[in-house]
């Protein structure tokens, strides 16, 4: 898949928005964290964010990157130790979505090659049908 994706949305992480805060688990409380992030630290979240967003799911980088955005949405005070996990998570998010958008791509297809075995009459047949549909 070419880049485009939204990145905050799959990864859950949105430092652009009004009082985020780490995205760290805090067991003691059963909930994430809710310390603050410094905004210099926000900033960078985001230009990662968006530099990940243009990537292809299945980019080498993406995992290096991934990697460079944990410590900085993490607290510096309580959830530092818990980056690893966090990539691992993203990384789960990431392989998640890439396998749904392969399952599509290769439902589309299917649907493309049975479409382009049909004579032009079929064809014509199958569109209107299809464009006629109301749920």
């Amino acid at each position: 898949m070419a880049g485009n994706w939204d990145s905050r949305s799959v990864l859950d992480v949105t430092p652009d928005a009004t009082g985020f805060t780490c995205v760290g688990f805090a067991p003691s409380k059963g909930r994430r964290c809710h310390n603050p992030i410094a905004a210099h630290n926000r900033d960078a979240a985001c230009a990662l964010l968006d530099i990940i967003a243009e990537l292809s799911l299945t980019a080498e980088n993406l995992d290096c990157l991934l990697s460079r955005l944990a410590p900085i949405v993490l607290c510096k005070r309580n959830h530092q130790g818990q980056a690893t996990s966090m990539v691992k998570e993203w990384q789960r998010k990431v392989a998640a979505l890439r396998r749904r958008n392969e399952r599509t791509s290769v439902s589309t297809n299917r649907t493309e090659v049975a479409r382009s075995d049909l004579s032009p009459l079929e064809t014509r047949s199958v569109t209107y049908r299809s464009s006629s549909f109301q749920p």
